[in-house]
């Protein structure tokens, strides 16, 4: 199930059940919630270099913290507690949050949400970041050019993301051939 894009909004198209898999499956091997975002977004980054799309259609604001995948964080605000958008009550029983950064997956993710290609970029962004001290991973993620494009407090455009690709032109040309 490939992820869907809209020209008209120059964006793809959000999958929850994917996001979820997404954050299942990292937190598997990651449990900081920081370390998460970032193996999410650079994830994502890989992705969208590799295979001209998202993993889940994920949009990403540019926050003191650097880049935080704006689905996954709302989900997980609202198992925490303290989030503004609502989901099915049973995303409870799949993770939990423990000291307000240390995600727990009570559950396996469902896998056959998530392409071999989107595996491959996570596992390779978990194996470089899922580690990375805070600092060092702060110092990279504020280092972004998409990130330093952008506004705080502001989503980050994938025009921006695109731009800080080291082959942004391929995949512009690639995305200006979708359609949804």
């Amino acid at each position: 199930m490939a992820t869907m894009y809209n020209q008209n909004q120059n964006r793809f198209i959000l999958d929850d059940k994917k996001a979820l898999a997404t954050l299942l499956y990292v937190s598997q091997k990651v449990s900081n919630l920081y370390n998460i975002m970032k193996v999410i977004y650079f994830a994502d980054k890989e992705h969208l270099s590799k295979y001209g799309r998202l993993i889940y259609g994920e949009t990403y604001k540019a926050m003191k913290s650097g880049q935080v995948p704006s689905r996954v964080y709302d989900m997980i605000k609202f198992v925490r507690g303290d989030g503004t958008i609502s989901f099915d009550n049973t995303i409870k029983e799949m993770f939990s949050i423990e000291n307000d950064n240390k995600i727990i997956a009570r559950t396996k993710p469902d896998i056959n949400y998530l392409s071999d290609s989107d595996k491959i970029a996570l596992d390779r962004a978990i194996g470089e970041y899922g580690k990375t001290h805070y600092i060092k991973l702060f110092s990279k993620s504020h280092k972004d050019s998409a990130y330093k494009k952008t506004e705080l407090n502001k989503e980050i455009s994938l025009e921006n993301i695109v731009d800080s690709l080291d082959n942004k032109e391929t995949v512009k040309k690639y995305l200006e051939t979708l359609y949804c």
